[in-house]
């Protein structure tokens, strides 16, 4: 009975091989196959291959519209035509201008010019970052998800770091068209490199983890200056004795009287006695 079993298990374990090592192949490698089977008119396998790429985390957008491209022809070639229209959709959400090639039959084009000519509104979202980055004070991101008619945006995710560390990141859940805002806190981002800039990047996610729009990347990020921590004032200094304005107002009105007095003993001649005089001290 064992010998039975693990005669079995040597049968079972390289077809579960050959699906591991299938399901992680490259999304590029898949579409090459897909497109291979596609000319030789070998549709269902290969939209079950662009199935797979389309699983896939991590795929650009660029791997998007040519996963949706040839789906949208094999379908269309196999008459299911509703199948190829939200493909076509797709493309036409990231990338306006695309257009077939005059190669494509007819019944195949159809579809796709039908929802070229309504000028579908083109995926649009932006990322405003804080114009600097003060010491002691969270970085707060401001997204916007302008047009998403097709509801594929589900995450962003910003990438940061101080000096040439790794990057580290903070993420915000997308549920459709509107304002979002992603505060990262101060003791996060500060790090110990005082005058570094802040270096960060964006990814905007679909379901599958693809990205459909990116602001920097890795080699190329976008940068912050870092402003010092603002000094907390301490109210305004005490008036030194020599600022006050009583003091030279006395030291202006003893300096009268003196004058005044000399004044009139000069006037006088030589009569002594008390004077009376008057020191307005307005």
């Amino acid at each position: 009975m064992k010998r039975r079993s693990l005669f079995v298990l040597c049968l079972v374990l390289p077809t579960l091989l050959s699906l591991s090592v299938q399901a992680a192949e490259p999304t590029a490698a898949l579409i090459d196959k897909a497109a291979s089977l596609y000319a030789g008119l070998d549709f269902e396998a290969a939209a079950d291959l662009l199935d797979q790429a389309l699983a896939n985390p991590g795929n650009s957008s660029e791997q998007l519209v040519r996963i949706h491209h040839l789906r949208g022809l094999i379908q269309g070639s196999l008459g299911r035509y509703d199948d190829a229209k939200k493909s076509f959709a797709v493309i036409l959400a990231l990338r306006p201008s695309f257009r077939l090639g005059s190669d494509v039959a007819p019944r195949v084009r159809g579809p796709f010019m039908k929802l070229a000519t309504q000028n579908p509104p083109r995926f649009d979202m932006g990322i405003l970052p804080p114009p600097t980055a003060v010491v002691g004070k969270p970085l707060i991101f401001t997204s916007q998800v302008k047009t998403d008619s097709l509801g594929m945006a589900r995450k962003l995710i910003i990438y940061y770091r101080r000096s040439s560390g790794k990057y580290s990141l903070a993420s915000a859940e997308l549920v459709g068209k509107g304002e979002y805002r992603l505060s990262i806190p101060a003791p996060l981002w500060q790090g110990s490199a005082d005058k570094e800039p802040v270096s960060w990047y964006a990814v905007v996610e679909d379901e599958n983890k693809a990205q459909l729009r990116r602001f920097g990347d890795e080699l190329h990020p976008l940068v912050i200056d870092v402003m010092a921590r603002p000094l907390v004032s301490e109210g305004p200094k005490p008036a030194s004795w020599y600022e006050k304005w009583w003091v030279w107002t006395i030291v202006g009105g003893v300096v009268a009287a003196g004058t005044a007095t000399a004044l009139v003993l000069t006037t006088t001649g030589a009569s002594t006695g008390p004077h009376d005089f008057t020191i307005d001290f307005q």
